[in-house]
């Protein structure tokens, strides 16, 4: 298989039997198995920092491959030498041959920084969440292009709106506005996107759930 000696991506053969027929030089240093690997099971492979689950996430995959006779695609998490984990693209495909025995090819692509960033961003947004919806401030953002809105948890308690009733456009905030500051601060909204202003700020009355008014001040 010397198309893929020198790949950037881990290549392998195995046989029906979970037997390594081939891995490319990638896939032997970052598993860590023997140099003299060819036609061991692999339970005989498997460096001894890496754990069983390895073995049967492997075994598992060949199995889907022989059962189905089709190619599989599916992210799958792997301990390094050093324990830690990585994350993979990973591709099994059965490999045609004229005779019967069956051997399945598959190759990875490694994914851990794209992985690591978007939990770390997804860890970030969670704080976020957490942060603006202990606030007694009733704080919301407008997306510019679509613009919905979203509101934070404080906007329902202080307005007494459930969030089944509330929809997340700007024309739903314009209807319960008091129908004498309606037409201004509708004119000073989009003056202020057409601007693109980065302060803003207005004093208007809000309708609340109990059909009473209260004055608030909003701003940006």
């Amino acid at each position: 298989f010397p198309v893929t000696k020198n790949s950037p991506t881990l290549g392998w053969v195995y046989d029906e039997n979970s037997r390594l027929v081939y891995g490319n030089p990638l896939f032997v240093q970052t598993v860590g198995i023997p140099e003299q690997y060819q036609g061991k099971k692999l339970a005989e492979l498997v460096n001894k920092n890496l754990s069983d689950d390895f073995t049967k996430l492997l075994a598992y995959r060949i199995r889907q491959v022989v059962m189905t006779g089709k190619t599989i695609i599916a992210e799958d998490a792997v301990p390094d030498l050093n324990g830690q984990m990585r994350y993979y693209i990973s591709y099994w495909f059965p490999v045609p041959l004229k005779s019967r025995k069956k051997l399945i090819g598959g190759h990875a692509i490694e994914i851990t920084d794209r992985k690591l960033s978007t939990t770390e961003l997804e860890k970030i947004n969670e704080r976020i969440h957490y942060a603006v919806n202990a606030s007694a401030n009733a704080i919301w953002d407008m997306d510019m292009n679509s613009q919905t809105i979203y509101r934070s948890d404080s906007f329902y308690q202080f307005t007494g709106y459930q969030k089944e009733e509330v929809a997340p456009t700007l024309n739903w905030l314009l209807q319960i506005v008091h129908p004498a500051d309606r037409d201004r601060l509708e004119r000073e909204v989009q003056q202020s996107i057409d601007q693109k202003q980065t302060i803003w700020q207005q004093e208007y009355r809000l309708k609340m759930a109990d059909g009473s008014y209260r004055a608030i001040v909003t701003g940006k």
